[in-house]
């Protein structure tokens, strides 16, 4: 009896058609949009834009965090891996006032970053302490 082997890739399984083979049949069957309408916006739903839009304002205004966390100084974490919070920054609600060296930020998705901050460590390389959020990473 004779074994045959065959090669598969990361998404070939058995029974199903080569990624190769499903890429050509697909890519054969579709053609490149080849002309553009200008439509009130009203009337663009289900089409698809031909070009970039781009802002002319930066929204928002701000440098903002793209995650929960802590900002901190990076500096400060050379020299204790646990540092006290200062404040809390949400978004809709800046951190103001004061900043101390050598403690840091609650902050969560979508608010301000604190003048100075230069590192947003999330939240899950994180563990509060009664000394103050302990930086794991």
């Amino acid at each position: 009896k004779e074994h045959r082997i065959f090669s598969m890739g990361c998404c070939d399984a058995p029974g199903l058609m080569p990624i190769e083979e499903a890429m050509d049949k697909m890519l054969s069957r579709i053609k490149p949009i080849q002309t553009t309408l200008s439509l009130p916006l009203a009337e663009a739903l289900g089409f698809v834009l031909a070009e970039d839009i781009l802002s002319p304002i930066h929204v928002p205004p701000f440098d903002n965090s793209a995650m929960d966390g802590y900002a901190i100084r990076i500096q400060d974490l050379e020299s204790s891996s646990v540092l006290p919070l200062a404040g809390k920054s949400f978004a809709g609600q800046p951190f103001e006032g004061e900043w101390p060296q050598g403690t840091c930020v609650r902050i969560m998705t979508g608010a301000k970053i604190p003048q100075g901050c230069d590192a947003v460590i999330m939240q899950e390389n994180t563990e509060v302490t009664d000394a103050g959020i302990q930086f794991n990473q």
